[in-house]
């Protein structure tokens, strides 16, 4: 994620997508809307820690940000600590199935910032700002469908909170067909979303970008 010119492509390709109607026969040329699946460890997370005793040597209680060049680290929990409150606790008993042996560490909450705002993932501040020179109003027209990138798409709820955010972003709209834009791991949570879950109305496009990651 170090380079810059992916990003160029994908701005040029989705303007020009967004500047095309959502279908055939459409009169009008507004900017179709978009939601954005980010690449892997680039959604804000806020994690909330009280009373935890897995790590014994980190803070037993207090709270952090953690995603992919976040500008604000935490000068309470070191980098080590935020890792070993992160992991997730694994219950060998295998009479159950695997979600619901999977835990956060105790006295740990996980949850996405700013779900859905441009602001939960600002390493596309680039592709926000062309999208808005389209036509396309942050909060409305441009969304971002961020997940918490340690767990699988049928975990954590994401497949019903993607659903909300891309059935609303239509309806915001005027019942225009979304585009969903994958980076990376994204367009595997997009497939999930698309495969697992009906929506009212399937996306007009797909665009999906993999720079190293999935093909």
């Amino acid at each position: 994620m170090r380079g810059t010119s992916w990003l160029r492509v994908l701005v040029a390709t989705l303007l020009l997508l967004a500047a095309a109607p959502a279908t055939a026969g459409a009169a009008s040329l507004r900017p179709a809307p978009v939601v954005l699946l980010p690449a892997f460890h680039l959604a804000k997370l806020t994690v909330n820690v009280s009373g935890q005793t897995s790590a014994p040597d980190c803070p037993r209680s207090g709270s952090f940000e953690d995603w992919y060049l976040n500008d604000r680290p935490s000068t309470v929990f070191r980098q080590v600590c935020q890792d070993r409150l992160l992991t997730l606790r694994y219950d060998a008993d295998r009479t159950g199935p695997v979600p619901s042996r999977l835990s956060e560490q105790q006295g740990v909450t996980v949850r996405l910032k700013e779900y859905g705002s441009t602001r939960s993932a600002p390493f596309y501040e680039p592709l926000y700002r062309s999208l808005e020179a389209a036509g396309l109003r942050r909060g409305r027209g441009i969304r971002v469908a961020g997940y918490d990138s340690r767990l699988t798409p049928d975990l954590g709820g994401f497949l019903s909170r993607t659903r909300e955010l891309v059935e609303n972003t239509y309806r915001a709209n005027g019942s225009r067909p979304v585009h969903l834009i994958g980076h990376s791991n994204g367009p595997l949570y997009a497939q999930y979303l698309l495969t697992h879950r009906t929506l009212h109305r399937r996306p007009a496009r797909l665009p999906l970008t993999s720079p190293g990651g999935t093909p």
